[in-house]
């Protein structure tokens, strides 16, 4: 009898872990067309960049 509740209980949790799993894919899944979509707004625009400066030495002595 001890055997079996030990197995019910080793049973029990092995269910759980994998229905977490099953509805952890199925939420990456629902989800990938939003991380997709977010991966690509965030890329950025080089041409939306500050141009650079000449590098004389005047452009750092203001920032002391």
């Amino acid at each position: 009898m001890f055997f079996l509740e030990v197995l019910n209980r080793v049973v029990s949790i092995f269910a759980g872990v994998v229905g977490g799993l099953s509805g952890l894919i199925t939420l990456v899944e629902k989800c990938k067309p939003y991380i997709k979509r977010h991966k690509e707004q965030t890329k950025k625009d080089p041409s939306a960049s500050l141009p650079a400066t000449d590098g004389s030495d005047g452009d750092c002595l203001g920032n002391r």
